[in-house]
């Protein structure tokens, strides 16, 4: 059954993201949900996503309540996904008991093209090495590539378009 909320008045003490994020962490999670819901619309259309702040970078991605299973960041920062394989992270971390998901990471100054992905299997990279070339692209294809939807920017790729940050 589809929860059916009432929509309360936003916080106006809340002024930024920053303010957002470290009053969201700070309660229970069983208020989070009701929080996010009255107060994220207010707070996203006066923050410009990604929030860069010097060489750290925030992606955040509100999933409109579903629960990924897994949610990463894909582009040329990261040889589009590719250093995961170097054992590097680039899966999003859940805020529990929100729709909310956050990864951060340092960039060098330059302009980058990207994407999330989220996965609709699990499956572990030392699984995925074991499958056969048929079953790889089988699993690969199990990718929905999505633009930042919290980032108006965009440029043509060679697969069609996908988010764009410029560091300066």
């Amino acid at each position: 059954p589809k929860v059916v909320r009432a929509a309360k008045k936003p916080d106006l003490t809340i002024t930024n993201i920053d303010d957002f994020f470290k009053q969201l962490e700070s309660m229970e999670e069983s208020k989070r949900d009701q929080f996010v819901y009255d107060n994220f619309t207010a707070i996203a259309a006066k923050t410009k996503f990604p929030i860069v702040n010097g060489s750290k970078v925030l992606f955040v991605y509100k999933s409109d309540g579903k629960i990924l299973p897994k949610l990463e960041l894909r582009g040329e920062m990261n040889g589009w996904g590719f250093d995961r394989i170097k054992g590097k992270n680039i899966a999003f971390r859940n805020i529990p008991g929100t729709d909310i998901y956050l990864y951060e990471t340092e960039l060098s100054k330059g302009a980058y093209e990207y994407k999330f992905t989220v996965n609709r299997i699990t499956i572990s990279f030392s699984e995925f090495e074991k499958l056969s070339d048929e079953d790889k692209i089988k699993t690969a294809g199990q990718l929905d590539w999505i633009m930042d939807s919290l980032n108006p920017v965009e440029k043509a790729g060679g697969f069609g378009a996908n988010s764009y940050i410029k560091i300066d």
